[in-house]
């Protein structure tokens, strides 16, 4: 850091604001930007102050665990109620709730879903790509013949 500059880092604000901003779901870079620094400074200042690092850390974690939540329950599929409400409308326009159903609802799983977990979970057996070994000779038969060139 250049002499005389002054360090953008604040101890009392920037945990708390980090953490509030990565609970909210907030990339690096958006809560770098929120914060009024670059995504450098925002690495840098993870690396440099151990309460900073822990407070995105902390931030992030429960937002983390939904979206894995969310990603399990589109992965195996899940059930859900929805309320249908039917409404009568009056000659005068004006509405009357005549009657209220829950209906349940089926959301099955999704294979990409699937595919993604298992590909994270057991890698050894899901990997996305699967290494070839091919061993042997391989022989190039030249089959150009000079006495048919067209002579330009």
């Amino acid at each position: 850091m250049p002499a005389g500059r002054k360090k953008l880092y604040d101890p009392n604000t920037f945990p708390l604001l980090a953490e509030q901003f990565a609970r909210e779901g907030l990339t690096d870079k958006d809560i770098a930007k929120k914060l009024g620094i670059s995504k450098t400074s925002f690495y840098d200042f993870q690396n440099e102050f151990p309460e900073f690092s822990e407070a995105v850390k902390r931030g992030k974690a429960p937002v983390d665990v939904m979206v894995e939540n969310a990603l399990f329950k589109r992965a195996i599929g899940f059930e859900f109620e929805e309320t249908h409400t039917e409404v009568k409308l009056n000659p005068d326009g004006s509405g009357q709730t005549t009657s209220l159903r829950k209906v349940k609802k089926y959301f099955p799983g999704e294979v990409g879903a699937q595919v993604f977990w298992l590909a994270n979970r057991k890698p050894d057996v899901w990997k996305n790509r699967q290494d070839k070994n091919i061993t042997g000779k391989i022989s190039v038969l030249d089959l150009s013949d000079d006495d048919d060139e067209i002579d330009k």
